[in-house]
């Protein structure tokens, strides 16, 4: 499952450079590997397994490989320069949700 978050949080970084106004603080850089279509650089297995936060080698190994597949089919597509790699999202939850959640689990009599 988290192989395929990781997969599914491919993004793109193809869009096209905004200029900031003075007014506008700059973004924070994306937390991810950036692989540049022109050289891409396989990443350590240890860089995939933080990301992907995998600890079994096999795993890592598996991911990293279909990781770079979707980079480079990525890198296909007409005007992406690079292609950011993003890890599994953190879920949500704000402070009402747990009480509903477990009303929807109670049993039903």
């Amino acid at each position: 499952m988290i192989e395929a978050a990781l997969l599914a949080a491919v993004a793109m970084a193809f869009a096209p450079a905004r200029a900031a106004s003075p007014d506008t603080a700059p973004a924070a850089p994306p937390e991810g590997i950036v692989i540049d279509c022109d050289r891409p650089v396989l990443p350590s297995q240890k860089t995939i397994g933080e990301l992907a936060e995998q600890h079994n080698f096999g795993q890592v190994y598996a991911t990293r490989q279909r990781a770079m597949v979707e980079v480079q089919r990525a890198c296909l597509r007409e005007g992406v320069s690079a292609v950011l790699l993003v890890g599994p999202k953190k879920p949500t939850v704000t402070a009402q949700e747990p009480h509903q959640i477990a009303a929807n689990r109670a049993p039903s009599r």
